[in-house]
């Protein structure tokens, strides 16, 4: 990638640019926070690039990423809408958008005559659309085609401090230079692997200094806006696809030669910039510094330049499927409290999710959960998450102390609550029902998923939030409105009853209203209450519904695989052959679907174990 940049700033140097129009440079990084960069406090960080890149412009301490995972992060930037509202949210889910209602920002800087390059990384969510091949001025770098006196915008980002980077340990980092908060356990083995992500954060600074270096060296920098931020936190456990400040706190620098002084966000370089910033608000300001018209769905404000409006109040964030475990939740911030909405709170934090797994310290820390080793902050990891919680950020950076159910902060959850039900409405969150379900919808009537969840007759927001917040409310008192919502015509409304019956089926006997439930006309309504019926009294003919959804053509895959999964050994027992043999439909599922089998192999006879290793090993 160095040396396609030399050459695009080789060529760029003996174009005459214009002085009304600045160029951007916007370099990002991924899967870095704040804490791993030495500029905003952690003194052992090794960034002296971006450290002098914040001394010469303005150093944002409030930028947020709405969520917590590249392709919904980089969907949100393209489009200018968080991915809840089109269906984009969860990870690698390759939806198709309209055209004429999702407009991505590169194609409105070049209408407005910038010459718009990507280098590197897309990993969009909206993968099927054929635009994503053409939005861009080149994926080539023939800078010859620049016009005279045509200013540029380029994207380059630098992955030296992605996940892939922390799958390793460096016993040789000195051990005395690592921070280690405090819901990790502090081990030689968990500091050996933060020291060989630190080594890489190190390498991902050089290449932002190089591309700093030559863009000073081919005299473009007095004409350029450059920006450096990373796409989401830290990707050290609970970091990244975590909604907490560890998955969502990014840095964001942005210098602004003094020619262009006007755009300031303070008085003098070097300067912090307190505004509430989040990712959705890039896009939109990226146009306005570039003079472009901003398409009018976009979500985000404009936190810099001469159009600049009014500091957000919050800041959203969404979490949905990663790889191929099932997740869902919502948050909103202000500076001071993070609240959180898990609107599946029967499943652990920390799922178990074949990628992440790969990092040393993730098996090791499982490994001392296990053995008992860990104290409270540093299990509540692997325990089941409350539906709400609330952290005062301000006093408790790490969100360890949650506040939800303290009676004097009962008003800051109710505010908060209200507060995100708006967001979720304003944004039309695509995540009330499931991702099958909705996938379903949109092929049985010839439509995108934005078009069905724009469509109050195909998505009914307003209904499924008011069935979601009684499931979750898990109290005896609302069996009888959770009874009445089986009734419903709608099977994203009966989905969110099967929920909340489950949730109840410890306090009051719902077997015979969940039986009649395994005929339902919705896969996913089924699969649910199949669930519900094997972890009550493991009834064959739930454990037939599993089997039936996954040997037919149904949309239920996904939601089966994780039900299985989240039922645990006691239960899944009985589908160990059946899942063994079984093939995966969708390729994303298949390193979910592997770990499964291997999970489930250990409960079988150990010659049928070795028998299937065996096979297994001949066909590789």
């Amino acid at each position: 990638m160095h040396k396609l940049l030399l050459l695009f700033f080789a060529l760029l140097g003996v174009q005459t640019w214009g002085s009304d129009r600045p160029n951007i440079l916007w370099l990002t990084s991924e899967d870095n926070n704040v804490t791993h960069i030495g500029c905003y406090g952690n003194e052992h960080a090794v960034t002296p690039n971006i450290d002098k890149l914040a001394s010469e412009g303005f150093r944002y301490t409030h930028c947020y990423s709405n969520t917590a995972v590249c392709s919904a992060t980089r969907t949100s930037w393209i489009t200018g809408m968080n991915a809840v509202s089109m269906a984009g949210h969860n990870h690698r889910s390759s939806v198709s958008v309209p055209e004429d209602k999702v407009i991505f920002y590169p194609q409105m800087l070049r209408k407005a005559g910038y010459y718009a390059v990507n280098t590197g990384k897309t990993d969009y969510n909206t993968r099927k659309d054929p635009r994503l091949r053409t939005m861009w001025s080149t994926s080539k770098l023939n800078w010859k085609s620049l016009k005279e006196n045509q200013p540029f915008f380029q994207v380059i980002n630098h992955v030296d401090s992605h996940e892939s980077r922390a799958m390793g340990k460096d016993y040789n980092y000195p051990q005395d230079k690592v921070k280690i908060p405090p819901y990790h356990p502090d081990t030689k083995e968990v500091r050996a692997n933060y020291g060989h992500y630190y080594k890489n954060v190190t390498k991902m600074d050089a290449a932002i200094g190089k591309a700093l270096a030559e863009l000073e060296k081919q005299g473009l920098a007095e004409n350029t806006i450059v920006i450096y931020n990373s796409d989401h936190g830290g990707p050290l456990p609970r970091g990244k696809r975590y909604m907490y400040n560890s998955g969502t706190h990014c840095p964001m620098i942005i210098r602004i030669p003094e020619k262009y002084k006007d755009l300031w966000p303070a008085n003098k370089p070097g300067s912090t910039v307190d505004r509430l910033v989040s990712f959705i608000d890039m896009p939109s300001t990226w146009l306005s510094l570039a003079g472009a018209k901003i398409p009018s769905n976009y979500q985000g404000e404009i936190f810099l330049g001469k159009n600049q409006s009014k500091e957000p109040e919050f800041v959203f964030h969404f979490r949905g499927r990663n790889d191929g475990k099932i997740e869902n939740a919502r948050a909103i911030r202000d500076k001071q409290f993070l609240y959180v909405r898990n609107y599946i709170p029967y499943v652990a934090r920390g799922q178990h999710l074949p990628y992440q797994w790969k990092i040393p310290m993730q098996r090791d820390w499982e490994n001392d959960f296990k053995n008992g080793t860990l104290d409270a902050d540093q299990s509540r990891f692997f325990k089941l998450k409350p539906k709400d919680e609330l952290y005062d950020v301000s006093k408790d950076s790490f969100c360890l102390n949650n506040l939800a159910q303290s009676p004097e902060y009962k008003q800051v959850v109710e505010t908060m609550k209200k507060k995100l039900d708006t967001r979720q409405r304003q944004y039309t969150d695509a995540g009330l029902i499931s991702e099958s379900e909705l996938n379903q919808r949109a092929a049985q009537n010839a439509i995108t998923p934005y078009e069905v969840i724009h469509n109050q007759e195909l998505y009914d927001l307003d209904a499924y939030m008011q069935a979601a917040a009684i499931a979750l409310e898990q109290k005896t008192e609302y069996y009888s409105q959770l009874q009445g919502l089986l009734k419903s015509k709608d099977s994203g409304v009966r989905h969110w009853a099967v929920c909340g019956l489950f949730m109840l089926k410890d306090k009051v006997d719902v077997l015979s209203d969940v039986e009649p439930l395994l005929t339902d006309s919705s896969d996913t309504v089924r699969a649910m209450a199949a669930w519900v019926v094997i972890e009550i009294n493991q009834a064959p003919a739930a454990y037939k519904v599993f089997e039936d959804l996954l040997q037919s053509n149904t949309y239920a895959e996904l939601e089966v695989l994780n039900y299985i999964d989240w039922m645990g050994k006691e239960n899944n027992t009985a589908l160990i052959p059946f899942v063994r043999k079984y093939k995966i439909k969708d390729s994303k599922l298949k390193p979910f679907h592997d770990y499964l089998v291997k999970g489930m192999s250990a409960l079988g006879p150990k010659q049928k174990i070795k028998k299937q290793k065996k096979n297994k090993g001949k066909k590789s």
